[in-house]
């Protein structure tokens, strides 16, 4: 058994013409008629699986030392579970209706050949995590002073982290590999989710070269130049706002009185949300933008500033969720195995990766918007 898929082909060329066979889990399906290897100690649940009972004669475990002693221990508790048992399938549990029986005397304590503290493999397991937690808050905290964006910190499994703005969704699809969804259902879709709102285990795609996987896929959808006509809204809310110095409480109420119905948190949004598509009610909102700015550039394309916004957000919002789902689904069988050996990131084609939530999203916290919205491994960007 192959404790990382990745090796599986290598190792498969290596026992190629011989008896031999290669396997990164188990299965139902799956009978080994001719003995086990596993070479290392794959946690303790796999291994239980493996272990209790026996799912091949011979099996022959490969360990080092501290992964003997925590055999060693697991043995230990699996004995104390099998003689808990019988003690409490004597006589008394068999006749209830009989009082008198002695109560049978308590197993004879013998002491662990291991150190429960130092060698349970869960334990030393928290400790690590526990540094990792300790070590990247002490990093993002060291950029306070030169914070200009405030963002949730989330810890994935494999090491890696995340500090995402409000503003940004996460592309989560644990929904695509728990068999909740038809495999044919041309609908499904990746589910765009803020960092505050995703739970402990949720599986999430990144491509770690990339802060928007979903604006690049959307990109393939559209017309050469179109993106940048459904920002210039933007450019010309801010092109007026540099030119007059005027602050966001200023604009907020001119916008309002020349007709935008959005709240003041919204219109500022607009200001400093560079990955914003477009206001909510871009249909009114885009026309005013314009009449307050006095943009001419703006105001004479507004219809065609609308249309490109429709249809960048047609691309965002479904589009290219829908794509990267059928991605995603064609590559389950490989996500499973993959995640079954045990490996915390799972590398898919095309750059792609997925990982686990291992802790729900911090408060806000001060950082650097250049550190924002992307996948970050140790002191640098995961690649």
């Amino acid at each position: 058994m192959c404790p990382d898929a990745r090796l599986i082909a290598e190792l498969e060329a290596v026992f190629a013409g011989k008896r031999n066979r290669v396997f990164a889990s188990v299965t139902d399906d799956i009978e080994f008629t001719d003995g086990l290897i596993i070479p290392g100690w794959f946690r303790q649940n796999r291994m239980a699986a493996v272990l209790s009972p026996p799912i091949a004669a011979p099996l022959v475990l490969v360990l080092y030392e501290t992964e003997r002693q925590w055999y060693q221990q697991f043995s230990q508790k699996r004995r104390g579970k099998r003689e808990e048992r019988t003690r409490l399938k004597g006589r008394a549990a068999i006749f209830p209706s009989l009082r008198g029986w002695k109560a049978p005397k308590p197993p004879p304590e013998v002491p662990s050949e291991v150190d429960a503290v130092s060698d349970d493999i869960d334990e030393v397991q928290t400790e690590i995590d526990d540094s990792f937690r300790q070590r990247v808050y002490a990093q993002v905290r060291s950029g306070e002073s030169e914070a200009n964006a405030r963002a949730r910190l989330v810890l994935f499994t494999g090491g890696v982290y995340g500090l995402f703005t409000d503003n940004y969704k996460l592309n989560v699809v644990t929904h695509l590999l728990d068999g909740s969804v038809d495999d044919d259902d041309e609908k499904t879709s990746v589910k765009l989710v803020a960092a505050r709102d995703v739970g402990v285990g949720d599986a999430v795609v990144f491509r770690p070269k990339s802060r928007d996987l979903i604006r690049e896929v959307a990109d393939e959808f559209l017309q050469p130049g179109q993106r940048d006509m459904s920002k210039e809204w933007q450019r010309a809310l801010q092109k007026y706002i540099d030119e007059h110095g005027l602050s966001a409480e200023v604009v907020c109420d001119r916008l309002k009185k020349a007709g935008c119905k959005s709240g003041s948190q919204a219109i500022r949004n607009w200001i400093s949300d560079e990955d914003m598509i477009a206001p909510q009610q871009y249909r009114n909102d885009v026309p005013a933008i314009a009449q307050v700015t006095g943009d001419t550039d703006l105001a004479g394309k507004i219809d065609s500033v609308v249309d490109a916004i429709k249809q960048v957000r047609s691309a965002h919002q479904q589009k290219a969720p829908r794509v990267i789902a059928k991605r995603i689904r064609q590559k389950a069988a490989t996500i499973v195995r993959q995640e079954q050996a045990d490996y915390s990131i799972v590398h898919l084609e095309g750059d792609l990766v997925l990982v686990r939530v291992a802790e729900p999203a911090s408060d806000l916290i001060p950082i650097k918007y250049a550190s924002a919205n992307r996948l970050i491994e140790g002191d640098s960007w995961h690649e």
